[in-house]
């Protein structure tokens, strides 16, 4: 039978759901930031690591030839760094878009599943007329939110895809661009 605490139950439920959502949310984009974080210090430490090392050898250099080795071999070092970091970067990012994305789809789930148990009670217990609009209105909206976050997760697919032929590429890149600069070194 309908009665006003069904409601009152129905939305104190998924508000609380909201705010658990919200919660496991925040923490794990906290995490991901401070991966992110760990992984920029490293980048920064490594990189004056090997400039100094690059300067070290500069000095030590016996003339114009060796110079340009100890560069071109720092130069290669630089971007095989970079590529990592992005490939590094790329997977904690994927990883963070997958959590989420699973917490969304929870999320909405467990909302359509409580709309259906109150529209099922509604619709078999007398309920009042004005309380049919209402929820079909908050159906309509959970079904638009859920084909907004299909579009959405679809979106993210294809760009964690560009991504990673955007890092192919600049791995073929590399290796094309190592050729010549080996070459050069060599004579």
């Amino acid at each position: 039978m309908y009665n006003s605490e069904l409601f009152s139950n129905t939305f104190r439920t998924g508000l609380e759901s909201q705010l658990a959502f919200y919660r496991s949310v925040s923490s794990a984009s906290v995490g991901y930031a401070e991966e992110i974080l760990a992984l920029g210090v490293e980048a920064v430490k490594t990189g004056m690591a090997g400039n100094a090392a690059l300067g070290q050898k500069l000095l030590a250099a016996k003339g114009p030839q060796e110079c340009l080795s100890c560069t071109s071999s720092r130069l290669r070092e630089n971007l095989e760094n970079t590529l990592a970091l992005t490939r590094q970067a790329t997977g904690i990012a994927l990883k963070a878009q997958g959590r989420i994305s699973s917490d969304i789809e929870a999320q909405f789930e467990d909302a359509q599943r409580r709309m259906e148990a109150l529209a099922g009670n509604i619709e078999g217990g007398g309920a009042p007329a004005a309380s049919h609009g209402t929820l079909a209105l908050v159906k309509t909206a959970l079904d638009s939110a859920s084909q907004g976050y299909g579009q959405f997760s679809r979106a993210a697919r294809q760009v964690a895809q560009l991504v990673d032929g955007q890092l192919e590429a600049a791995g073929h890149f590399r290796s094309q661009a190592e050729e010549p600069a080996a070459r050069a070194t060599q004579k």
